[in-house]
C-alpha cells in the first residue's frame, strides 16, 4: 500500500478481492494488517464493536513511538482520545452528549452561512486562467463552516485550516505533531473563553453538556472539538473534489446535473460509493481469535476495512465500477456503519449540495485542464486526497444559445 496504491487503488483492490473477502497486506511502513474487501464482511466488522475493538492504550503507545524528540504531550490525547477511537461504554456516553447538538435546527441555521461562504469564495475566483478548485473552494469552505459551527473567531480560521492540513497529511511527523499540539493548546484556551462568554454555538453546547454533572472531562471536550474540526474539514474537502471530478469525468452526468440541479444529491451519493473520501476505516483490533471470510484472525491482529473495495463489491452492486447517476441503490459505507456512523454526514452532504449547485450554475462548461490519469493524489492510508483539481471555467451560456 504505497504511492502506486494511492495513484490507482481500485485496480489493486479488485485484484485482491478476487482471492477472497479478506487479504493479508502490509502498509507502507511495514505494518501487517487484515484488509476487509467485501461489503458483507465489512458491515460485520464495523457493526461488531465487541469483537473488533479500538484499543486506546495500544494506539497511544504507537503514536508515542512516532512522536518527534522533545514533543510536548498535548497533541497526543487530543489526537487519540476521540469518538472515532473509542468503544463502549465511553463511546455511548460521549456520543449521547454530542448527538443532540447536530439537530436539523442547527443545520437550518448554518445553511444560509454555507450559501454566503460559497458565494464569497466563488466571487473571488479569477476566471481568466486555470483554477485549482481544491485550493479555491474545496479546502476553505469546510473550515469556514465548521469554524462557524464551533464559534471560532473569523480571524483564527485560516490558522485552523493550516493546522488541519499539516496534521492530517503528516508528511513531516514533527510538523504534524506541532500542528496537533498547537491546535490542542488553542482549543484549551478557546474553551475557557467560551465558558465565560456563554454564547450560542456548538462548542458552547458541548461545554454546557460537559459541565452538567462532570460528564465530560476537559481532555474529552478538547478531543471532541479536535475530531469535529478534522472530520468536518477533511472529509468534506475530498467529498467536494471527488464529486466535481466524477462529474467532469462523466460529461453526460454533468450535463444532466446542469439541466436539473435536483440530481446533484444523486451525484453526491454515487460519488460516496464510487470514489469515497474515506478509503479505509480507522483501525480495529481483534479482541480474540476468530474467523472472518474464511481467514483466521488472531487476538490482537489489526483489522482494516477497505471502504473503497467494499463500495465496489460486485456481490453488492451491479456494475460497481461504473459511475451511474441513476443507480437505484447507492447506499454505501462511506460514512461508516453501526455505532461509529459519522455524526456530521448530513452537514457534509449539505455543503456538497450547496457548493456544487452554485458551481454548476455559474460555470456549466467547466472542464479539466489535464487528463484524469495525470492527476496526483496524496499518499495517505485512510483518505483519497487530490493534490490539485485544475479546471478551466467558462462563463454561463447566453440565453440565445
Amino acid at each position: 500500500m504505497d504511492e502506486t496504491f494511492s495513484a490507482d487503488p481500485y485496480t489493486f483492490l479488485a485484484r485482491l478481492r478476487q482471492h477472497g473477502p479478506v487479504a493479508r497486506v502490509r502498509t507502507s511502513n511495514g505494518t501487517p494488517v487484515h484488509l476487509v474487501l467485501r461489503y458483507a464482511e465489512a458491515t460485520h466488522v464495523l457493526g461488531d464493536h465487541a469483537l473488533y475493538r479500538k484499543d486506546l492504550d495500544v494506539l497511544r503507545d504507537r503514536m508515542q513511538e512516532l512522536a518527534p524528540a522533545g514533543a510536548t504531550p498535548h497533541a497526543l490525547p487530543s489526537a487519540v482520545r476521540v469518538l472515532l477511537n473509542q468503544d463502549q461504554p465511553d463511546h455511548t456516553r460521549i456520543r449521547g452528549l454530542v448527538a443532540p447538538t447536530f439537530t436539523p435546527r442547527r443545520l437550518d441555521v448554518v445553511q444560509p452561512r454555507i450559501h454566503a461562504f460559497t458565494e464569497q469564495l466563488l466571487d473571488s475566483i479569477d476566471t481568466s486562467s486555470d483554477v485549482d478548485l481544491l485550493a479555491a473552494v474545496a479546502e476553505p469552505l469546510p473550515i469556514m463552516v465548521v469554524s462557524e459551527l464551533l464559534g471560532v473567531p473569523p480571524s483564527d480560521r485560516a490558522q485552523f485550516g493550516a493546522w488541519t492540513g499539516d496534521f492530517v497529511q503528516a508528511k513531516d511527523p514533527a510538523l504534524a505533531w506541532d500542528a496537533g499540539d498547537a491546535m490542542g493548546d488553542y482549543l484549551h484556551d478557546l474553551i475557557d473563553r467560551k465558558r465565560a462568554a456563554n454564547g450560542d454555538d456548538l462548542l458552547t453546547d458541548l461545554i454546557r453538556a460537559a459541565d452538567s454533572g462532570d460528564r465530560l472531562s476537559t481532555e474529552e471536550l478538547v478531543s471532541l472539538a479536535f475530531v469535529l474540526i478534522l472530520a468536518g474539514h477533511e472529509t468534506t474537502v475530498h467529498l467536494l473534489t471527488g464529486t466535481i471530478l466524477a462529474l467532469l469525468r462523466h460529461p453526460e452526468a454533468l450535463a444532466e446535473c446542469v439541466a436539473d440541479p435536483n440530481l446533484i444529491p444523486a451525484a453526491i451519493e454515487e460519488t460516496l460509493r464510487w470514489d469515497p473520501p474515506l478509503h479505509t476505516a480507522t483501525y480495529r483490533y481483534a479482541a480474540h481469535d476468530t474467523t472472518l471470510g474464511g481467514t483466521n484472525i488472531h487476538a490482537g491482529d489489526l483489522v482494516f476495512v477497505s471502504i473503497a473495495a467494499s463500495n465496489r463489491d460486485p456481490l453488492r452492486y451491479p456494475d460497481p465500477d461504473q459511475f451511474d447517476l441513476h443507480r437505484e441503490d447507492k447506499r454505501a459505507l462511506s460514512f461508516g456503519h453501526g455505532i461509529h456512523y459519522c455524526l456530521g454526514a448530513a452537514l457534509a452532504r449539505l455543503e456538497g449540495r450547496i457548493a456544487l449547485a452554485e458551481l454548476l450554475r455559474r460555470w456549466p462548461d467547466m472542464h479539466l485542464t489535464c487528463p484524469p490519469g495525470e492527476l496526483q493524489y496524496e499518499h495517505m492510508l485512510l483518505q483519497r486526497a487530490l493534490v490539485r483539481l485544475p479546471v478551466r471555467l467558462h462563463p454561463p451560456r447566453s440565453a440565445a444559445s
